[in-house]
């Protein structure tokens, strides 16, 4: 049993939430609750990125969180899992398209070659070889986002009863975030191969940029791993 677990098992046993979503659809929860009684610090309680990271509690319960405010998360029932993008076997067999980059980024005594990239060198060596301007067909590209930041007023609906869920000053965070003219591109980077990935990641940077931006907002979704890339 994980750390996360343990502390979301000893939530759950010492106070009404369960009963309260089973009730009324959600639950609203502080960081405060969680760390007292949760003991384990709220953020990484929180940090359920993956199905397969999800507390067993979580699990055989259906149940999603979000943070909606600074020290506050809702949590509810999520029976479909549309909370999280699943990478399908449709996607996983398209045809990969090869791109010979212009650029020899081992001419780069930056560039780690065999040691690996970090997310961040991911996205800053393939926006060096021109590998973004590629796949987005836009060659107008400036960096104009990256890191933390907290957001302003915006609102989602919940999957199973479309109810409307306020979010005003929660962290959000863009791995980049490129403008051009026509658009601006959020990035969310891994490195290594995923599944599935919380959607929270890049839908809170889709609504935040779409209450501050007229134009055309595009999600990407990069992977690096074994030495290649891999854009959705």
């Amino acid at each position: 049993m994980s750390k996360n677990d343990e502390a979301w098992q000893r939530f759950f046993d010492e106070t009404d939430t369960l009963a309260k979503i089973e009730r009324e659809g959600l639950c609203y929860v502080s960081a405060r609750d969680l760390k007292q009684i949760g003991r384990r610090e709220p953020r990484l309680m929180a940090k359920l990125d993956t199905l397969a990271v999800r507390p067993e509690v979580f699990k055989e319960n259906s149940l999603t969180i979000f943070p909606v405010k600074n020290g506050e998360y809702v949590l509810f029932k999520d029976p479909t899992r549309k909370s999280y993008y699943r990478f399908s076997r449709k996607e996983s067999d398209l045809p990969v398209t090869v791109y010979d980059s212009q650029v020899d980024l081992l001419s780069f005594d930056a560039y780690p070659g065999g040691q690996g990239l970090s997310e961040c060198q991911a996205i800053d060596f393939a926006y060096i070889a021109s590998l973004i301007k590629h796949f987005t067909g836009d060659e107008r590209l400036s960096l104009v986002i990256r890191g933390r930041l907290f957001s302003g007023a915006f609102h989602f609906r919940l999957p199973a009863d479309n109810r409307r869920i306020a979010v005003s000053g929660v962290q959000i965070e863009v791995d980049a975030g490129y403008e051009s003219p026509d658009g601006l591109y959020l990035v969310e980077a891994k490195v290594g191969k995923r599944d599935d990935f919380h959607i929270r990641q890049l839908y809170y940077p889709f609504l935040e940029w779409s209450n501050r931006s007229r134009k055309r907002i595009v999600l990407i979704f990069l992977v690096y791993t074994n030495g290649k890339y891999y854009l959705y």
